[in-house]
């Protein structure tokens, strides 16, 4: 897909499909590509895509479809050295030899080792600038949203502001203009935005924090990342900033008065319990989403687990251990940085226990501060004693995140 979003801009946009990101994350979904040309006396390409649909030619085809040919792109712009924004780079200089990179000192050492470049790279600061003739980007670097080499780059003369992973979703998209979507349709959106946040970003919340900082500091009129929507006009534009402002905060624990339960089961006895403590929970009001492992994948359980207060997590003991599923799961939140949380386990066990054992390994090797507020292991099914220490250590829960300093 081809548009003109600006005075001198385009965008080419290709919408993937069928496979995981970076490897391992599932996209439902699917998700856009975005690349950008800027066109002033000379042209510039931003964040240009490897060809993840197995013909790296289809850039060049779309590059001609756009009425710009190889040779007239002077100037490649690399926000991210990630392969999904800079792969393309090691055919293109193949057909291509008199142009010159603009990144920062941690892309352009990265650049030279994947791909060979051996042409001119300008390693670029904060507040440096780069004159097309008719048109000026300016660069701010933005460090870890996602990788330490990341920047944004901003067009001085329309306000597009061009940040790569920041601001971004996951999602295929027909019309990419946020003022092409009704407001039901940006709360579709929305979910995919927050599935990419926690997959991706939110390791690095406190960055991603300071990045929307210095974006909201430039004088932007349109924000143009590298997956997903193009947001335009200043009240859509307030409504991303304020998104990703509240997915940070969800990262230190500031989430919403809900609770996602993280179950795994093997012979049902534990999922007998997750039944009972979801039919407690709701009948006193309380939100709550019960994920399974290893059925759902992981981004989703990082995506409800991350805008939830309260986690339950329910799995039995498997030999003296939590049930392996489970441990992938609970140690990849502390990995991912889900921290500051209120939670509850429960499980079952047959000939021995040991999950509670493991999951207090695992929560504390992390350093996720989770107050954990009730630890319920039984025997085989669930007797009427069982569930009632499972309605006190959820009770306990519910008054923990419904607590206004939590």
């Amino acid at each position: 897909m081809i548009k003109k979003i600006a005075d001198g801009v385009q965008l080419v946009s290709l919408n993937v499909e069928n496979l995981l990101f970076e490897g391992m994350w599932e996209m439902p979904h699917g998700v856009t590509l975005n690349t950008y040309i800027v066109q002033g006396e000379e042209t510039a390409i931003i964040d240009g895509f490897c060809g993840w649909d197995g013909i790296p030619e289809t850039l060049y085809e779309l590059l001609d479809q756009a009425g710009v040919s190889l040779e007239s792109i002077r100037h490649l712009v690399v926000n991210h050295m990630e392969p999904d924004h800079s792969g393309w780079i090691e055919d293109f200089q193949k057909l291509h030899k008199d142009f010159e990179i603009w990144a920062t000192k941690e892309a352009a050492a990265m650049i030279r080792s994947f791909y060979r470049f051996e042409g001119t790279i300008h390693e670029v600061k904060d507040g440096d600038t780069l004159d097309l003739g008719g048109k000026i980007l300016r660069f701010t670097k933005a460090p870890n949203v996602h990788w330490p080499d990341t920047m944004m780059t901003l067009d001085e003369s329309t306000g597009c502001l061009f940040c790569c992973d920041a601001f971004g979703a996951f999602g295929k998209l027909d019309q990419h203009l946020a003022s092409e979507h009704s407001n039901e349709s940006l709360q579709e959106i929305e979910r995919e935005q927050l599935r990419y946040y926690a997959g991706i970003l939110g390791t690095f919340a406190t960055f991603v924090g300071k990045g929307i900082d210095k974006a909201q500091a430039l004088p932007v009129r349109m924000i143009c990342p590298g997956h997903g929507l193009i947001w335009d006009g200043e009240e859509r534009m307030e409504r991303i900033y304020n998104d990703y402002r509240r997915y940070v905060q969800y990262s230190s624990g500031k989430a919403k008065e809900s609770v996602a339960i993280v179950w795994g089961t093997m012979y049902g006895n534990t999922q007998k319990m997750v039944e009972y403590a979801k039919s407690y929970l709701l009948e006193k009001g309380v939100p709550v989403t019960c994920i399974q492992v290893p059925e759902t994948d992981l981004g989703t359980v990082l995506m409800y687990v991350l805008e939830s207060k309260g986690l339950v997590f329910a799995a039995p003991t498997y030999e003296y251990k939590m049930f392996p599923p489970m441990a992938h799961t609970l140690d990849e939140l502390g990995k991912k940085r889900v921290f500051h949380r209120s939670a509850v386990y429960l499980g079952s066990y047959g000939w021995s226990g040991g999950a509670l054992k493991e999951y207090n390994e695992i929560v504390e090797r992390n350093r996720m501060n989770y107050q954990t507020v009730g630890a319920v292991e039984f025997n085989g099914s669930p007797k009427e004693e069982d569930k009632a220490r499972v309605r006190e250590a959820l009770d306990a829960l519910v008054a923990r995140i419904q607590e206004k300093d939590q």
